[in-house]
């Protein structure tokens, strides 16, 4: 099937755009779905035949040509500010879990909840889940406090959201009652339950040695909190944006971080920091999952 001359699928939004600029160009909004929208709809469909199929590449044409003295394209080679920058880099790491991880997993996978998943009886999406979890840390499906993996193992917890935290947001235990060293140890074993946690604790500190700042994406916002605990418990000045944050305050967060170079990082989830956000005090981006 050819392909149309025109990219944009027109929604309602799309037309107005056009008609603020120059209000009639494309007639009425139920004049234009008729003659335009619903043809070009039909001729992408894969069952589209070719009568539908060259009808829409015509219809396309025509609104090319109508819309093109309206619209202003710029590619990044076009702007030398784009030419300057440094070229994105990506590099994907992959880690091996840890020993405790690759024990539960396979317990997980002889699990009473993984037959019924084969037998058709449970959610696969639920199993899956929980092994992305598991990948994860394993304080994401179990208690952070004993470290038991029994009750996951044999009481179905991978149903319950529900965490016990030591630490979130940001805020530090300063009661006073742990000495440096059972801190330490604490924060050694909570990077032992994550073959991921592993390589993010050698990366930060090679990147604040060289004045490199950083972004962490994560998914849940159980994994910022440990990830949390951790740079706290290395003395790192991190900001936190999530679904928890005000709407209102989100902007000036992002301002100070921008403009304050004593952020080393930002912990942002996937679906509150990727959107709408100009984070540009940052160098460097790791997504965690």
């Amino acid at each position: 099937m050819c392909s149309l001359p025109i990219s944009i699928v027109f929604f309602s939004s799309r037309w107005s755009i056009i008609d603020f600029v120059f209000p009639g160009r494309l007639g009425t909004l139920p004049a234009f779905e008729t003659e335009f929208g619903v043809p070009i709809k039909r001729g992408g469909y894969s069952n589209a035949s070719p009568l539908q199929v060259q009808l829409a590449y015509r219809c396309a044409l025509l609104l090319k040509d109508l819309i093109n003295p309206y619209l202003l394209r710029r590619l990044k080679k076009d702007i030398k500010e784009v030419q300057r920058m440094p070229g994105k880099k990506e590099q994907v790491l992959f880690c091996r879990l840890s020993d405790q991880q690759r024990s539960v997993y396979e317990a997980f996978l002889r699990s009473d909840y993984v037959k019924k998943v084969f037998s058709g009886s449970a959610q696969l999406l639920g199993a899956i889940t929980v092994m992305r979890k598991i990948c994860n840390h394993l304080d994401l499906v179990s208690n952070p406090e004993d470290g038991s993996m029994e009750p996951f193992l044999q009481n179905d917890l991978w149903y319950s959201n529900e965490v016990p935290k030591r630490v979130s947001d940001g805020e530090t235990d300063d009661s006073g009652k742990e000495d440096d060293n059972d801190t330490t140890e604490e924060d050694r074993l909570m990077v032992q339950k994550s073959g991921k946690l592993e390589i993010l604790a050698k990366i930060l500190p090679l990147w604040k040695k060289h004045g490199h700042r950083v972004l962490i994406f994560c998914q849940w916002k159980k994994m910022l909190d440990i990830i949390m605990r951790f740079v706290v418990s290395k003395g790192w000045k991190f900001s936190r944006l999530d679904g928890n944050t005000n709407v209102a305050s989100r902007q000036r967060l992002v301002d100070t971080f921008n403009s304050d170079e004593s952020y080393f990082g930002m912990l942002c989830t996937t679906r509150t920091g990727g959107v709408g956000l100009n984070l540009t005090g940052a160098d460097r981006i790791i997504l965690y999952e």
